[in-house]
């Protein structure tokens, strides 16, 4: 046995230790150790708490868990032990969260036949039962898998069970009472049902940024608005998830990206310099096997305006865009409002890639999209999509595409989506764009913008009926862009986000608004005085028809910054 009953009382000491420094939020240092014999002394698995044959890892001298070094102790550990006994799924070894990456999850290691299917079960009192099936290689004898889904701060059932040519070959039911979550959460959100009679879409909602940067965690949410999953982050939200060769990374500082694989353990982070720091979006870059990222250099006057590339094969980071330099008349007309410190005079809150290679925009402080071609070389401003009186009168307003057909530009946009599959079926020069439409009107860097096209859009003296999911089809042979499908969604002047998700849609009002929250000389502020009729943020699942399949609520935060849907196939679970 890895630790005798005998020393609960000593381990309980540990053990809360251990919560704090692993679960609870408290962070040292990451650089890594210079002497890891230390380390593997003070990191061990130990019994939890009153729970027979669950254990949990000892990091007694809390470090941090985005240290590679402590990152690898612990699974040479885990390695150490499955040497010394052997586990089978009646007895396997299960590890509550041995990695400090996900508060909801459970870490099983046991011996089976090659070949059969791993499923398991959570059943936890009050709550919907959650069932999955594991992710695992078929090849394998040793079955290591991370299993989220367990609720923090209840008891939950967890039903392990193998399955081969149809038949159960091994299963085991264990109970394990869960630590409670790093932060405060909502355990299980409030659901208005919608209109739609069609079926939610399979996958976990990412719940990011309670709050912007302060109880950050990502959060995983089902269809039954159930917490299933808790990713720490350290100072900054993660702004999405990413996939990239069966590894899930995200940003967990405002600096820094972790490379995590399925078992929950980090392999890898990269930080990049300190200059710089993180903000809104980042995507994968395929093509080039590079991660790019929206960036401001804190050293400089302004906000929100650099590009950087993250190689992920060298680990190397650059400065690819400024684009002060791409729109230098633009950054120099723009006038800094009193009320900021610095001046953000293009505020670009989402990046896209086209399948030209070229890369497109969302600048909210001037209610546009814009294309930047050449970003490898010398990148140049291709073209505007906005209402032509947003340039009016600058030197660029002969980019703006022309708006085909009779509808509103979109106002203060997140979360542009290029639409790589529908778009394949177009004609070369076409492609589907979407976005979250705040339909906010306001710049504070531009206040001589007249908004009369815009009729309808909210601003800081009045709140709109809504914002809407917008869709354009954008021909550069033409050079234009026309509305082609819309539907209304919770008014959200700022924090808010779209997606495309299978045949559906998921889109997230972050911050829904009242009027006397919406005050210009400090910039957005919602107020935390909500009471259970007044929900302060939501997001919601949309049939194809753009019609509600059902809404979830939260009261107990001040926004919520993006919400992305994701099956987590091919990492977690498969089909």
């Amino acid at each position: 046995m890895l630790k005798s009953a005998k020393i609960v009382k000593r381990i309980a000491a540990i053990f809360c230790v251990a919560t704090l420094c692993v679960v609870g939020g408290i962070y040292a240092k990451e650089t890594n150790l210079k002497d890891r014999i230390w380390l593997s002394k003070y990191v061990s698995i130990e019994n939890a708490i009153k729970q027979e044959g669950i254990f949990v890892i000892n990091n007694a001298k809390g470090v941090s868990i985005w240290n590679t070094d402590y990152q690898n102790t612990v699974t040479n550990k885990i390695h150490a032990a499955l040497k010394k006994n052997k586990y089978t799924i009646k007895k396997p070894l299960l590890l509550i969260n041995p990695y400090g990456t996900n508060t909801c999850s459970v870490n099983v290691y046991f011996e089976a036949e090659e070949g059969a299917t791993f499923m398991y079960q959570v059943a936890t009192k009050g709550y919907e039962i959650f069932e999955q099936t594991v992710y695992t290689e078929k090849s394998q004898r040793q079955y290591e898998a991370q299993l989220i889904g367990l609720i923090p701060g209840e008891e939950n059932k967890l039903t392990l069970r193998l399955i081969k040519n149809g038949e159960v070959i091994g299963q085991s039911k264990h109970t394990i009472m869960m630590p409670e979550a790093a932060s405060t959460l909502t355990k299980q959100m409030e659901i208005e049902e919608g209109k739609s009679t069609k079926e939610l879409t399979d996958g976990l909602y990412a719940v990011i940024g309670h709050n912007k940067s302060f109880d950050a965690n990502v959060y995983l949410y089902d269809n039954h608005g159930v917490i299933r999953g808790e990713i720490p982050v350290k100072k900054y939200r993660s702004d999405r998830l990413l996939f990239i060769d069966g590894y899930l990374f995200y940003s967990y500082d405002f600096n820094k990206i972790a490379k995590m694989n399925r078992k929950g353990q980090i392999e890898e982070t990269y930080r990049f310099h300190k200059d710089y720091e993180l903000h809104h979006d980042f995507i994968y870059d395929e093509n080039n096997h590079r991660i790019l990222m929206l960036a401001t250099n804190k050293t400089e006057e302004t906000l929100e305006d650099l590009i950087l590339s993250l190689d992920l094969n060298t680990g190397e980071t650059k400065e690819l865009i400024d684009m002060k330099t791409v729109m230098p008349e633009a950054h120099e007309a723009a006038i800094q409002p009193s009320y900021k410190k610095k001046l953000d005079w293009i505020h670009i809150n989402s990046l896209q890639l086209t399948k030209e290679g070229d890369i497109l925009l969302s600048s909210r402080e001037t209610s546009s999209i814009l294309c930047v071609t050449d970003i490898d070389t010398n990148p140049a401003l291709s073209y505007i999509i906005s209402d032509s009186s947003m340039w009016e009168g600058t030197a660029y307003e002969e980019k703006v595409l022309a708006k085909d057909g009779d509808f509103i530009a979109q106002a203060g946009q997140h979360t542009i989506a290029y639409m790589q599959e529908e778009s394949e079926r177009l004609e070369d020069g076409q492609y589907y764009l979407s976005m979250f439409n705040n339909n906010f009107g306001y710049s504070g860097s531009r206040p001589k913008i007249k908004w009369t096209n815009y009729e309808g859009v909210g601003n800081y003296k009045k709140v709109a009926t809504a914002s809407k999911y917008y869709r354009y089809l954008v021909d550069t042979n033409k050079g234009t862009f026309t509305l082609v499908k819309e539907f209304d969604v919770p008014y959200s002047p700022y924090v808010s986000s779209a997606q495309n998700y299978q045949e559906h849609f998921v889109a997230g009002s972050g911050a829904i608004a009242k009027v006397e929250e919406l005050n210009v000389d400090e910039g957005y502020e919602a107020k935390n005085d909500q009471s259970n009729e007044d929900y302060r943020s939501c997001f919601g699942e949309y049939d194809e028809n753009g019609v509600l399949i059902r809404r979830f609520k939260f009261y107990d935060k001040k926004y919520l910054y993006r919400t992305y849907k994701y099956d987590f196939y091919q990492f977690y679970f498969i089909k």
